[in-house]
């Protein structure tokens, strides 16, 4: 809109024990359990990669609120056929999430406003890979390397593969010094501020 100034979304630091030291592979989504968030997308990403030989689980950590019934339901039997490949939790807090998981899988298929979930990764030092729904690139940024198409089973499959085959240091450590500079409280506030000083700055010239 014309005249108008955007300011970034902030996200609390996210407190977690990460080694950066891979043992299990185990993939990790966490948010709402519905149709437009990518689940059954996920869970048949996680098929292929299981008949591709790949050794991986799934830690699921949401539930289906403000899902209609039928969906809901045809989430939890895809789920639940994953069998003992799947661990369901509910809901559970973010840095145990973190903390569990060796990649997070964020596969939305809406055009995402922000990417909350994102930039808890990026806080918490996690791999991740997102979807190219809506603002989800812009938020991880134009080089982050693991983007899967929307909606696309194989290309989030193929995503997830490379990921955890590709060294992340540099790059966890590249997400989090973004998160600080755009997404963090501090990074917040700094906005905030210069925009009340700019219009601090109008209300005095005129």
């Amino acid at each position: 809109m014309p005249g108008s100034i955007v300011l970034e979304n902030w996200v609390a630091p996210v407190a977690t024990a990460r080694s950066g030291e891979r043992q299990a592979l185990t993939l990790g989504y966490l948010g709402r359990l519905s149709p437009d968030k990518g689940v059954d997308v996920l869970v048949a990403a996680v098929r292929r990669l299981l008949a591709d030989g790949r050794d991986v689980r799934l830690l699921v950590a949401g539930e289906a609120r403000f899902v209609a019934p039928g969906a809901a339901a045809r989430i939890h039997a895809n789920i639940a056929n994953l069998g003992e490949r799947v661990d369901h939790r509910g809901w559970i807090d973010r840095a145990t999430f973190f903390d569990a998981v060796n990649l997070a899988v964020f596969p939305s298929v809406w055009s995402e406003p922000f990417g909350l979930v994102a930039a808890e990764a990026m806080a918490a030092r996690c791999p991740f890979v997102v979807s190219d729904a809506g603002a989800l690139p812009e938020v991880v940024g134009t080089t982050y390397p693991f983007v899967a198409r929307r909606g696309d089973a194989a290309s989030l499959a193929e995503t997830i593969g490379r990921a955890l085959d590709a060294e992340w240091h540099d790059l966890v450590e590249d997400s989090y010094a973004r998160w600080r500079s755009h997404y963090s409280p501090e990074a917040g506030r700094t906005r905030l501020g210069a925009l009340i000083d700019s219009l601090l700055t109008k209300e005095t010239a005129t």
